[in-house]
């Protein structure tokens, strides 16, 4: 495949995903609901993640509506083909070749992890689009340090990588995982080295986009850096051979199992000093992170995306891998690939299809959100209250959204400890401000002696995400709720 008949391949998926973003029935996930909500106040961080994933929410409802759903999520798929491109320019630099160029950008743009996330937002899709920026930039300053009449350019080069590693960061944390490998490779081998003076300033000016980040952190307890660090969730040495399993056959599932395949053999060629130099440079700039992660799964725990930045590099590298040694693996992962790059949005389109022989549908936890919102403004409205206390993240993003042009007042329940999620953090219940008496959702009877507070019939929901859970509502007075 060429570059150009791949690029080609880009657009059309591109404007698939879109075309069926706009027919998608699936109701917003608890994280893009918090995303939503801090877009409508942009800030340089936020609770849980740094503050790009709001700026863009922001820019593309700004373009056409600050409540549609299809907005909200719009700049994923845009995202993901502008790193697909990248991704051509990245093989064609390193590899020389346009058939190699094109299936990467191929292989890319019909991930399974990729069209997955492509239906929904996530600050993985900024994230991934500056990563390949800075490696493409880091592979463009290190030509100009072998080829001295390209000087004049190398000086750009290395602000738009420090740019794209300070913007990459305000996406995710998890970009630091760039200079680290970038470090490791040009440690090893020279062709990966780039001028110590581009390296400084890049450094330097990543560091100066970073900083009101840093200084949001500051202000607000380290939060942000705070939650990174309790996420990683370690105490103590532990050995959780069967979560490491889990998160590698997981990595079958996100990028392919062609594609993981021909990476782990890229691995081994490397491994066996029977890799060429663009092979070790590869192998060096993606499988540090996939072994940390698995580390990080032996020790607590791991999800299935935490790895994705390896697969800037891995793609490159697996495809490369498959050129070289089986060739119609590349054509077997694209048909794979592209089944699931075709089915996604279908789900999405008609999220109520359930597994043969199933009765839960398989996008079961990105339904029924709105539903259960409704069923609690209802009931809220029977008993004459109008704020709303939950102590459940998900049911307090779903009606923070839900509910966001009518007369509610949201409120999540004191707890008296440190805030476990941005509610918490921003929109606790406080009694010398909120109305005296409340709709309590609590997921355990609620029992208070106090004057005011009465138990209301609980709900049970029948579908969706909380299908045969219990929620117990309770008109609850202040005193109540104060821990």
């Amino acid at each position: 495949m060429t570059s150009r008949r791949a690029a080609l391949l880009i657009l059309v998926v591109t404007a698939y995903r879109i075309l069926m973003l706009a027919l998608d029935r699936t109701d917003l996930f608890v994280d893009e609901a918090q995303y939503w909500m801090w877009s409508r106040a942009l800030a340089f961080g936020y609770y849980s993640k740094p503050p790009m994933i709001a700026w863009t929410i922001h820019a593309t409802t700004a373009l056409g509506g600050f409540q549609s759903l299809f907005w909200i999520r719009l700049s994923s798929p845009l995202l993901h083909a502008a790193t697909a491109a990248l991704l051509i320019a990245l093989a064609g630099r390193l590899t020389g070749s346009d058939r190699i160029a094109g299936w990467t950008g191929a292989g890319f743009i019909t991930l399974p992890g990729v069209a997955l996330s492509s239906i929904f937002i996530s600050t993985d899709t900024a994230l991934l689009f500056f990563y390949a920026l800075a490696m493409l930039l880091t592979v463009r300053l290190a030509e100009c340090r072998s080829q001295p009449e390209e000087t004049r350019t190398s000086l750009p080069l290395a602000g738009g990588l420090g740019l794209s590693i300070g913007l990459g960061l305000l996406s995710k944390y998890a970009m630091v995982y760039f200079p680290a490998t970038a470090a490791l490779a040009a440690w090893r081998l020279p062709q990966a080295r780039i001028g110590w003076r581009h390296a400084a300033f890049a450094a330097l000016l990543a560091l100066v986009v970073l900083s009101p980040n840093l200084i949001w952190n500051a202000h607000h307890g380290g939060a942000t850096l705070r939650h990174t660090s309790d996420n990683i969730g370690w105490t103590g040495l532990n050995l959780h051979i069967g979560k490491a399993l889990e998160f590698l056959a997981a990595q079958f599932g996100v990028v392919g199992p062609v594609l993981f395949g021909a990476m782990i053999v890229g691995l081994c060629r490397v491994a066996r000093r029977s890799g060429n130099p663009v092979e070790r440079q590869l192998v060096l700039l993606s499988w540090p992170i996939i072994g940390l992660i698995v580390g990080q799964a032996l020790m607590s725990r791991a999800y299935a995306n935490w790895a994705a930045t390896a697969y800037v590099a891995g793609i490159v590298l697996a495809t490369l891998t498959l050129t070289n040694g089986w060739q119609r693996g590349l054509r077997a992962s694209l048909a794979i690939n592209g089944a699931v790059t075709l089915a996604l949005p279908l789900l999405a389109a008609f999220p109520q299809t359930t597994v043969p022989g199933g009765q839960t549908p398989i996008l079961a936890r990105y339904l029924g959100r709105s539903a259960l919102s409704e069923t609690l403004a209802a009931r809220a409205k029977q008993a004459g209250l109008t704020t709303i206390v939950a102590g459940n993240r998900d049911i307090l993003a779903d009606l923070v959204y839900t509910l966001r042009d009518r007369p509610f007042t949201i409120r999540a329940r004191p707890t008296g400890a440190p805030p476990l999620n941005a509610y918490e953090q921003d929109m606790t219940y406080d009694p010398a401000r909120d109305a005296p008496r409340v709709l309590l959702i609590t997921e355990k009877p609620f029992a208070c002696a106090s004057e005011g507070t009465a138990t209301l019939p609980p709900i049970q929901p029948t579908t969706g995400y909380l299908r045969g859970r219990t929620l117990f509502l309770s008109a609850a007075s202040a005193r109540c709720l104060i821990p």
